[in-house]
């Protein structure tokens, strides 16, 4: 797998997950240490990672990682998989086990592949469909603009996010009536200035604003 190979895995996983690129290259990274994971194995294995962490409630990292040991070393790490959930019949197991003695890891990787694909494949894809998903592709697009055009583009994408978030802002005062509180918005504010830059921690706000425009 060549370093332009991981880089757009990484940004295609974070325009059609909610995961962000940069925790998908954290993961490659995990990923490479393990060398007999590689190829097509290394590409889907990675895929299925933010499946697992979608599903699991964890980070793609530890999704990755509990992957990966069970893949590199079946034999001692196949029931890690079992006991959060993947279901591997006997004759599954057992022709693991035999293609591993055999020294046909690949097939016997394969076959974890398809088990845990046959019960997640999708679901992190899924789950960034809607609106909850446009809105971070758009806090997506925004980090990448701000990486590739640099610093100098934060005053003015600041601007046109200001811009749109007051717009939001004088909805949410017009829609009083429906429950809206200022306390819940300043959190919003709080927490996208803690997890976000200063430009595209404007775009957190909108999205935070629209979803509660969403739920009145």
């Amino acid at each position: 797998v060549t370093s332009k190979q991981l880089q757009a895995q990484a940004r295609d996983l974070g325009r059609t997950t909610l995961l962000n690129t940069e925790d998908v290259l954290d993961a490659q990274g995990i990923l490479l240490t393990f060398k007999s994971v590689a190829g097509e194995v290394f590409t889907e294995t990675i895929a299925l990672a933010a499946d697992v962490s979608e599903v699991m409630g964890t980070d793609v990292r530890s999704a990755t990682l509990q992957l990966a040991k069970a893949l590199e070393n079946p034999k001692v790490n196949l029931g890690a998989l079992t006991r959060v959930g993947f279901d591997f019949n006997e004759q599954q197991r057992d022709q693991i086990k035999l293609l591993v003695e055999n020294g046909k890891q690949f097939e016997a990787q394969r076959i974890i592949l398809d088990v845990v694909a046959g019960q997640l494949e999708g679901v992190a894809v899924d789950s960034a469909k809607g609106f909850a998903g446009s809105i971070d592709t758009l806090n997506e697009s925004m980090r990448e603009l701000r990486i590739e055009l640099g610093e100098r583009t934060i005053p003015i994408l600041s601007q046109g996010a200001n811009l749109f978030t007051r717009l939001a802002d004088s909805v949410v005062e017009s829609l009083g009536g429906r429950g809206f509180k200022a306390d819940l918005l300043e959190e919003a504010r709080a927490l996208a200035k803690q997890t976000l830059g200063d430009a595209a921690s404007e775009l957190q706000i909108q999205g935070e604003i629209l979803r509660l425009l969403s739920q009145g």
